[in-house]
């Protein structure tokens, strides 16, 4: 959790002084202004999870490049709406008013460019500022696995999980024992914004079985998991969390994939973080790619990612397209 230097979380720090303000103005209702602080509370929420996948946090210095990537995350990886997206991207914006109102505010630096044509969503300039999705080969997936960190069992059943299904991070860690059928090779992923489950299918057998032994005893057995009621408790009894965190799984496919010799870095961020081309996005990149390959529908696919709109599923599907002479060589119709 970011703090400021005084120890104070700066997004509940930024929550009660928005409420203060708008005290100030004795025509403003106070609980709509509750509920508008609320609001914008949720969304930092969000984008501080972004910035700490990223190792950077509140106070960092940001630019316009990533307020566009951070709107490309909402959008790719979370499949936001257009509106959503604004309302969210508008609340980091008051964060910058409120909390660092002597500093140049990105969003608005954002906006200005927007605004004189420089980064319009559908320009081609603005697409290859995306994040790069990359995949991995299957014996690269095999190696990946093989090579699992120690808690062994538990990190084979995590990787294979996020490969086999292309479920996002977030949904794995907060996913439940209850939502886990091993016999019919399905998980029900709870999604917030409908207030429904998505059955995701899965093809592994490995995966059924993992999963059938890790219900059966040994997430009893390893973790003493009767206080939690997901698939994945936190593994120390001081955690804050009923479940692993969302850093946890990202550590457990970087080590991984520095074990296995497929890790490699692609880029260095303006504060000089090296960035790397294995991490949880990339299996579910991997997962996408490979049932394009294997000849699942593009609507199939974003099914399974639970995407909203197909030109998403798209980003990953199309990395499959120069594939398509060999999956009709293999997997066509034949007379």
């Amino acid at each position: 959790m970011s703090v400021t230097d005084s120890g104070a979380d700066p997004i509940e720090e930024f929550r009660q002084r928005y409420v203060e303000k708008g005290r100030d103005h004795p025509d403003r209702d106070v609980e709509a202004v509750r509920g508008t602080a609320e609001a914008h509370a949720r969304y930092l929420r969000l984008f501080r999870t972004w910035l700490q996948e990223r190792d950077k946090g509140l106070y960092d210095d940001m630019s316009v490049r990533e307020i566009r990537q951070f709107r490309y995350w909402l959008k790719d990886e979370h499949d936001y709406s257009d509106g959503t997206v604004r309302n969210i991207t508008g609340s980091v914006s008051q964060f910058f008013q409120v909390q660092r109102p002597d500093e140049p505010n990105p969003v608005e630096a954002w906006s200005e460019e927007s605004e004189a044509g420089v980064w319009s969503y559908t320009t081609e300039k603005e697409h290859e500022e995306r994040e790069q999705v990359f995949y991995l080969e299957k014996d690269q997936v095999e190696d990946l696995i093989e090579h699992a960190p120690d808690p062994t069992f538990r990190s084979k059943l995590i990787l294979r999980l996020l490969v086999s299904t292309g479920i996002r991070r977030s949904e794995l860690v907060t996913l439940r024992c209850d939502d886990v059928y091993p016999e019919e090779r399905r998980i029900n992923i709870y999604e917030k914004k409908t207030n429904d489950y998505r059955p995701v299918g899965f093809r592994s057998e490995k995966l059924a079985r993992d999963l059938r032994m890790w219900l059966d005893h040994r997430r009893q057995r390893e973790y003493g998991a009767e206080d939690s009621e997901y698939l994945f408790p936190p593994g120390n009894a001081g955690a804050e969390k009923a479940h692993l965190s969302a850093a946890t799984v990202g550590a457990t496919v970087r080590k991984a994939a520095d074990a296995a010799g497929i890790q490699e870095s692609y880029t260095t961020d303006a504060n000089g973080r090296v960035r790397h081309k294995v991490t949880p996005h990339t299996l579910r990149a991997t997962f996408a790619v490979h049932a394009a390959k294997a000849g699942v529908s593009a609507p199939i696919v974003q099914e399974a990612l639970g995407h909203h709109d197909l030109s998403i599923t798209s980003i990953y599907t199309d990395l499959a397209s120069g594939d398509a002479a060999d999956v009709i060589r293999t997997d066509g119709p034949s007379f």
